[in-house]
């Protein structure tokens, strides 16, 4: 060091300060679980009309689950009401996991978490959760959802419980490999009207034809995610993929409405005007065909 300069002594103090502070930084696959609280039962309008609890406002606090006191109008005298006197009996708390598995270590671990064994079918205990869990998110790479461990795992919570796959990239050759189509739907839309416009410029996305084509239905324990798809969890009679959100985002009607947007707006007659005018102001020694179109504003 005795070679070395001022400037360059100085640096070299500096990288090893910050090696000493430098600390690794372990990853972490963290998953959670939504659950709500216990769903009251339907208001039981004759029970209350039975213990002659006037019609209105208390019958609200009723079904909110609180008790309510007032004068009855035929023994004139005070009477206090449950709400457990005029509900039905209360249904298990609505519940969501969203687990990241990207390694089928971490599905170890997720294996023992007791939060998540709670919910596993079968399961008995005193502290048992008063939800119940309807879906699981799968945030994993398909190598390690499709693996006998994991599907095994899955099998735990039983047939009542849906599995949404949004499968994990583990690479971009990966996510081309699978043919994902991109989450960001908008983006992809607004690509391919500029590629309508002038396809030389804005060449189009590529956008697969068969993201989402809505055949999965309620019966199937699995259904594999796709943008802007909708899951309704309540009411649960109507539990499952809402069919109003599986229209095909990429389809080639889904393109075609795209293309009808820009002729609509006049962007594609303007962009074929513009070009035709730069191409007849190229001089006759250059060849029509190398016009700088990258220029092309509008």
């Amino acid at each position: 060091d005795t070679n070395l300069g001022g400037d360059d002594r100085t640096r070299k103090k500096k990288e090893k300060k910050n090696k000493k502070k430098t600390k690794k930084i372990k990853k972490k696959a963290i998953s959670y679980v939504f659950t709500s609280p216990p769903i009251p039962g339907k208001f039981l309008i004759e029970k209350a009309r039975k213990l002659n609890v006037p019609m209105g406002p208390l019958c609200g606090e009723l079904k909110a689950g609180k008790s309510v006191t007032f004068i009855d109008s035929k023994t004139n005298e005070e009477r206090t009401v449950d709400s457990k006197d005029v509900l039905a009996k209360e249904s298990p708390g609505v519940g969501v996991a969203v687990v990241y598995c990207p390694t089928t270590h971490v599905l170890d671990e997720l294996r023992a978490s007791r939060t998540l064994r709670a919910f596993e079918k079968n399961r008995l205990d005193d502290d048992a959760p008063t939800s119940q869990l309807d879906a699981i998110v799968h945030l994993t790479p398909k190598t390690v959802f499709e693996s006998d461990g994991y599907q095994s795992w899955c099998e735990e919570f039983g047939s009542a419980v849906d599995h949404i796959t949004l499968h994990v990239a583990e690479s971009v050759k990966d996510r081309a490999a699978n043919n994902n189509a991109s989450p960001f739907v908008s983006a992809m839309r607004g690509g391919a009207r500029r590629s309508f416009v002038h396809d030389g410029l804005f060449p189009m996305p590529d956008i697969p034809m068969a993201a989402c084509d809505g055949s999965t239905t309620r019966t199937a324990a699995f259904i594999e995610g796709c943008p802007m798809m909708e899951y309704l969890l309540m009411p649960r009679s109507k539990r499952g993929l809402n069919a109003c959100t599986m229209k095909s985002l990429y389809s080639a009607t889904e393109k075609d409405d795209l293309r009808g947007e820009v002729i609509t707006a006049g962007a594609l007659q303007l962009a074929q005007t513009v070009a035709s005018e730069q191409v007849a102001d190229i001089p006759v020694e250059q060849d029509k065909n190398e016009s700088n179109l990258g220029e092309l504003i509008f």
